[in-house]
């Protein structure tokens, strides 16, 4: 009786808990919030590119059909925003990225990283 209710309580407000939880961490509009970076490649001339554990098509920008955010290698703050990037990939930590207003290419503005 009263404990079978309190268990299909605790499934359900768990299968909400993890439903909400999944909505935040994805890409929509100019970020993607709470993600991880899931891939980073660099050019050996150009800029370096990451993906995501959102979904980059959700971006105003565009990213591509595989989902890149290119960060400008000359931009004032390259290195500081490029480490942040290679710790967070590194270390799995979750993110949020800023890109561009721009409906070209995918620029990355910048990066949050929260514990």
């Amino acid at each position: 009786g009263k404990d079978i209710m309190k268990y299909l309580l605790f499934i359900a407000s768990f299968s909400l808990l993890m439903i909400s939880g999944n909505a935040i961490a994805d890409c929509n509009d100019r970020s993607c919030n709470q993600v991880k970076v899931t891939r980073m490649f660099v050019q050996a001339n150009g800029s370096p590119v990451i993906s995501t554990s959102g979904d980059e098509s959700n971006l105003t920008c565009d990213a591509g059909p595989s989902g890149y955010i290119t960060l400008d290698q000359d931009a004032n703050n390259f290195s500081a925003v490029y480490s942040l990037l290679l710790s967070s990939h590194t270390t799995e930590s979750l993110i949020t990225v800023r890109v561009n207003t721009d409906p070209s290419a995918c620029q990355l503005i910048y990066v949050v990283s929260d514990k």
